[in-house]
């Protein structure tokens, strides 16, 4: 299985690409059925963890991921239940909401060597390089076919935001990376100079918001206490580098083949006028455009939808019966032309219309409980694993607001690596939670024995 997971890897990065095309981008050179091999291998995965779980009695697995999980897959059964959802919908809904399930439990049932995850590590870094001539030939085919926007521009990730999110992920655990000491300085910002060329070709304005606070809290998370000013100072250095490359490509190419009432600078996004259309265009269900719903109004409006009936409000409309699918019409929710508008582009809208406010809820509970791991396992793992989780404090940073800007969840690579590395990281929390109660023990026996014989050892030879 350890082998195995580079084709999970490779898949979930570049199936689509290769079997689709999407926005002129993808080079659809294989069967289309080879766009499901990650949900293949995920059922593959699936049956491992379960048999190998079972074997050992799933003590390594913690117990409160296992009933959140679980309340998860409870609530989605009932909003299928309840709504009388379709076959084809809720197959197509299993996709996005189950297929990395099993790989939040793989690292509890199967032991990983650091030199296994130095490798899986090393393997992405490569997935992240290729990203960067092929966003550079998505933004010259673009530009060449007088088209103003940068959402063509996805990598292998057919996604615009997802590629954007994804690399800022990368950075963080590089972040972490060196100030652990596991990677030089020079190489350090040479590979995220090169890693900002993508997020600012495509013109991803949530980088702003986004990558200056996830670096900052990886660096000082991953630093000594001593070193915190220090290294806070580097980590702002370093977002002067990035924003030296981010800003003149973004202003830019903003300004190519775009009228000049539309064209804005990355300095606009921070404006009152450009926020307030930004987040919120007044949508409404009948008179709203795809593509155009503001990022408030992906909230907003499906809350007013489901207040309307506690059961729904609760459960939401059943998982694929908001959402279009590529399946075909058969696949597509019957709810999609009604309120379609709040889920493209929006996975807290998909969430909350599809599993309602308790499940949303218990996602959100999910996140902030691998983040809350994260935090514990960086602070007393030196290891390879604690440079991962502090690395994860930042790229928490980017996927719990990343629901609220895009569509994260269907970025296949996004859930593939984000759930096997989270996983990665709660395990570590049980073991050393484990072996600090069994350092306690130890100490409170010992205390015990000196109790109990005070003439015991050098002292009792006086």
């Amino acid at each position: 299985m350890y082998y195995l997971f580079y084709l999970v890897l490779a898949s979930s990065a570049m199936a689509e690409f290769f079997t689709t095309s999407y926005k002129g981008t993808g080079l659809p050179i294989l069967p289309g059925p080879v766009k499901f091999l990650p949900e293949m291998l995920s059922v593959a995965y699936a049956t491992f963890v379960v048999v190998a779980g079972l074997r050992q009695k799933f003590s390594s697995v913690p117990v409160k991921y296992l009933l959140v999980s679980g309340m998860i897959v409870v609530i989605i059964v009932c909003g299928v239940l309840v709504n009388d959802v379709a076959p084809g919908p809720v197959l197509a809904g299993m996709r996005y909401y189950l297929r990395a399930l099993p790989f939040l439990f793989f690292p509890a049932v199967m032991k990983l060597q650091d030199w296994q995850l130095r490798r899986y590590l090393n393997f992405i870094l490569a997935l992240c390089f290729f990203q960067v001539p092929l966003s550079i030939y998505q933004r010259y085919h673009l530009e060449t076919h007088g088209l103003s926007t940068g959402d063509g521009v996805m990598g292998t990730l057919m996604d615009s935001g997802g590629l954007s999110l994804f690399l800022i992920c990368v950075m963080c655990v590089l972040s972490a990376a060196v100030v652990r000491g596991l990677l030089g300085r020079t190489a350090f910002l040479a590979i995220f100079v090169i890693l900002v060329v993508p997020i600012s070709i495509n013109e991803t304005k949530v980088t702003a918001f986004l990558l200056p606070p996830a670096l900052l809290a990886t660096f000082l998370v991953a630093s000594e206490p001593g070193r915190r000013v220090r290294v806070f100072l580097s980590g702002l250095a370093v977002i002067a580098i990035g924003g030296a490359v981010f800003v003149p490509l973004y202003n830019y190419l903003n300004k190519l083949n775009t009228p000049a009432e539309e064209q804005f600078t990355i300095d606009q996004v921070f404006t009152d006028k450009f926020l307030s259309g930004y987040l919120e265009s007044h949508s409404s269900v009948g008179r709203a455009e795809k593509g155009h719903v503001g990022r408030v109004d992906a909230l907003v409006v499906p809350l007013k939808i489901l207040s309307a009936d506690p059961i729904k409000f609760a459960f939401g409309l059943g998982i694929g019966n908001v959402g279009n699918s590529s399946l075909g019409a058969a696949f597509t929710g019957k709810y999609q032309k009604a309120y379609g508008p709040f889920v493209e582009g929006f996975s807290s809208g998909t969430f909350l219309l599809e599993v309602g406010v308790v499940g949303f809820t218990l996602i959100l509970l999910l996140h902030f409980m691998v983040l809350q791991d994260a935090l514990f396992v960086a602070r007393h793992d030196k290891e390879l694993t604690g440079v991962i989780a502090a690395g994860w404090v930042g790229v928490s940073i980017v996927v719990i607001p990343g629901m609220f800007y895009t569509s994260i969840h269907v970025v296949e690579a996004f859930s593939y690596c984000y759930w096997f590395f989270s996983g990665l990281i709660v395990t570590r929390r049980l073991a050393l939670s484990v072996q600090k109660s069994r350092e306690v023990r130890e100490v409170a026996q010992a205390k015990r024995v000196r109790t109990s014989h005070p003439l015991s050892g050098p002292d009792a030879a006086s």
